[in-house]
């Protein structure tokens, strides 16, 4: 198989993306992963929560940690009853943790202990049905589309 030579915006691109997921994963935030659901579930509980604009889900956002040289954020969501979360994009990703109900992203539903990556520039609207708490890892530059 014969070498091909990568142009230079290629090369450019390919080692940004790189770059973007070896800082993503250095972020302290994915620590956070590792804990038990019902420890995750006691920081939310002592957390103040705040509408989620855009929801229809009745959804509420709090904010756990902020990782500033990441440029990350940690936080949970939740939902009490069945509807839509705001259509968002994300800058560089975000890990998504199920910690209770259900969550339907793209015609997928995930349960209590499933995890979810989306990719950097990918926008997503995602569902609840019966009400949802996650724990959401994502980067400060995301933007709620369409609000």
């Amino acid at each position: 198989m014969p070498c091909v030579q990568l142009g230079a915006s290629v090369k450019d691109r390919l080692f940004q993306k790189i770059a973007q997921e070896v800082i993503a994963q250095d972020s302290e935030l994915y620590e956070l992963l590792k804990l038990s659901i019902e420890e995750l579930t006691q920081k939310s509980e002592a957390l103040t929560w705040q509408p989620l604009a855009g929801s229809t889900a009745d959804g509420q956002i709090a904010v756990l940690e902020v990782d500033e040289a990441h440029q990350q954020v940690a936080f949970f969501v939740k939902a009490a009853r069945g509807g839509t979360f705001p259509l968002h994009a994300h800058d560089s990703g975000e890990t998504v943790l199920v910690m209770s109900g259900d969550f339907v992203v793209d015609g997928l539903t995930y349960r209590a202990g499933d995890r979810l990556e989306s990719p950097a520039n990918s926008a997503h609207q995602p569902e609840t049905e019966k009400g949802c708490l996650l724990l959401c890892i994502s980067s400060l530059h995301d933007e709620i589309l369409g609000e």
